[in-house]
């Protein structure tokens, strides 16, 4: 009995023991769940605070300079965010004014918080005039349980980066000059034959009388269809009217290099009897020797040389050799062309204007981000410089735009890369409103599905119309009206506008205004949400080559104003910012 009693009061000792070891242990469990658990909570309190003050900052973006500075609107955003919106600090809110907050985010001293335009790649700060980078002022966290182990508090402290982007998947391999940039226009095969003739005013000319000048140019054909270069017997057909009345004295067709010259090239001396309705002129041999776009205007006078050239803007496109597309003639000054951007993955030119189409750039183009018209620049042998280079971009361009290479970047594909056009139609284009729109088969290219979704679609009311969105400059009002599910068609894109129509051949490097966002269409200004059936037909601004077919001949575009477009992505692919439309704000790190 004394035995076993002896035995309980060593067991009793032992107990206490293990009683004290768990209560160590209970006080350290409480430590880690309540002090640590308060940390990581205020932690994610100051890593919100990072977050929205680079958001709040970021809209000022891209940078005024290489470093921020206290004045910088950017800094300045933030900072105010910072001061408004301060996380719980066990040392009591901060005291510091906006201007004091500012200050202390570019003193250089990280400790107190700091700004910076650009990221961090690990321990690596990469410098970015499209990004800003913040790391809060420290909040302390004080400790009660964990004080038993000897720790009384901590500093929490986090950072956020925050980059500009345009939306969409950047810009199309093409180009707009200013003057030819808003609106339906048209890139089209000059020697193709249009589906529609383009209906021209009457040409005046200076020697005659306003009664007079009543004849009028609709049309070019060729005959054959294609000319080829060095041709032989090949001849234009002008169809218009008043080309046989006597007073018309229409009496020889001139072949021009460049539209708006003075001089011919050549000229062709009409047969004094032809219908009223139509001009047949044999293609000289020097003009088919040359493989490019002509323009074609007649002379109204004697066949002695008295008398005047039609107007440039009544002249009509003549292709030699290759089709290309450019602005439809009837359409207002400038012209469309394509923008040489070599890649890496092909070789041919035409491959690469193809690639571009359908796939993204592989570098960035962005405007020219200083004030001034600067149309000329140099590209110190490069076909496009970045803007923060050299102040500038600096793109080769092309006349018109091969139509094999249009027809692969758009529909048949090139190098394992789908046509840009090979996606199915958006949700908010199937909608019975907009008759379900399906994929559609492209009539005469091997009966490819591709995209059919139509600019209405998209807008958010039900009043307004393409030309109200087609409007420039302070002459548009009507907002954000497009729904951000745009930026997700294949059909929308950007294209850059150049300062000045570039010179014949593309001899020249030219700067980048601004950029124009486009769509793929031929609905008419007249329609809007309700009424976008009317006047729009089953090609929807692609048209292919008749009758031989199997390729683009003509590509319809509407193109309008930024404004109308949301600053807000959808969930849609962005680029890199392109200095001009909606920002679309971005947390990167």
């Amino acid at each position: 009995m004394h035995i076993a009693m002896r035995r309980r009061s060593d067991e009793n000792g032992a107990v206490v023991v293990v009683v004290a070891l768990m209560v160590v242990v209970i006080f350290a469990i409480a430590a880690l769940a309540v002090d640590l658990g308060n940390a990581f909570t205020r932690l994610r309190d100051v890593q919100s605070q990072a977050d929205f003050s680079a958001l709040a900052g970021g809209a000022d973006l891209p940078a005024l300079g290489a470093s921020p500075i206290a004045a910088d609107p950017a800094i300045q955003k933030a900072a105010e965010y910072l001061y408004l919106n301060q996380p719980q600090d066990d040392n009591g809110p901060d005291a510091l004014t906006v201007p004091e907050f500012a200050f202390d985010l570019t003193n250089g001293n990280a400790n107190d918080g700091e700004a910076y335009y650009g990221h961090f790649d690990g321990a690596n700060f990469v410098a970015s005039s499209t990004e800003l980078t913040i790391r809060t002022p420290p909040a302390l966290v004080s400790f009660g349980f964990a004080r038993i182990l000897g720790s009384d508090d901590t500093d929490v402290d986090a950072k956020a980066t925050v980059g500009v982007f345009s939306p969409g998947t950047g810009p199309m391999p093409v180009f707009a000059v200013a003057g030819c940039d808003y609106g339906p226009q048209t890139f089209t095969d000059p020697a193709g034959g249009q589906v529609v003739a383009v209906t021209r005013p009457p040409m005046s000319f200076d020697t005659e009388p306003p009664a007079f000048n009543n004849a009028t140019m609709n049309e070019l054909t060729t005959v054959p269809t294609a000319v080829s270069v060095n041709e032989i017997g090949a001849q234009v057909v002008i169809d218009g009217n008043q080309f046989n009345a006597a007073a018309a004295g229409i009496v020889k067709v001139g072949f021009f290099r460049d539209r708006t010259g003075s001089t011919p090239y050549f000229e062709e001396i009409l047969p004094t009897t032809r219908t009223n309705s139509l001009i047949r002129a044999d293609v000289p041999a020097a003009v088919a020797a040359v493989e490019d776009v002509w323009w074609v205007r007649v002379f109204k006078g004697n066949s002695a040389g008295v008398g005047s050239w039609s107007p440039p803007e009544n002249a009509l496109p003549l292709r030699i050799g290759q089709a290309v597309l450019e602005c439809d003639s009837g359409a207002s000054s400038g012209n469309f062309g394509t923008l040489y951007l070599p890649r890496t993955d092909v070789s041919s030119q035409d491959d690469m204007i193809a690639k571009n189409m359908a796939a993204k750039l592989e570098f960035d183009l962005a405007t020219m981000p200083v004030a001034g018209p600067a149309p000329l620049c140099t590209g110190a042998g490069s076909p496009a410089v970045h803007a923060p280079a050299d102040g500038t971009n600096c793109v080769d361009t092309k006349t018109g735009m091969p139509a094999n290479a249009a027809t692969q970047g758009l529909i048949t594909g090139v190098d394992g890369e789908l046509g840009r056009l090979r996606q199915d139609t958006s949700d908010r284009c199937r909608q019975s409103s907009y008759g379900n729109r399906p994929q559609r088969a492209a009539t005469g290219i091997s009966g490819y599905d591709m995209n059919d979704d139509i600019l209405t679609c998209f807008f958010t009311d039900n009043f307004t119309t393409i030309e109200d969105i087609s409007k420039q400059g302070i002459a548009y009002s009507s907002g954000v009206v497009l729904d951000p599910a745009i930026y997700s068609s294949p059909r929308f894109m950007w294209v850059p506008v150049l300062h000045v129509e570039p010179t014949f051949g593309g001899s020249q490097k030219y700067s980048i205004k601004e950029f124009r966002p486009g769509f793929i269409t031929d609905q008419p200004k007249t329609a809007n949400a309700t009424n976008h059936s009317v006047g729009s037909t089953t090609s929807n601004g692609i048209y292919v080559e008749q009758p031989a077919g199997n390729r683009v001949s003509r590509v319809m575009v509407v193109f309008f104003n930024a404004e109308a477009l949301p600053a807000d992505s959808g969930g849609a692919p962005v680029t890199n910012w392109m200095g001009f439309g909606p920002k679309i704000l971005q947390l990167t790190d």
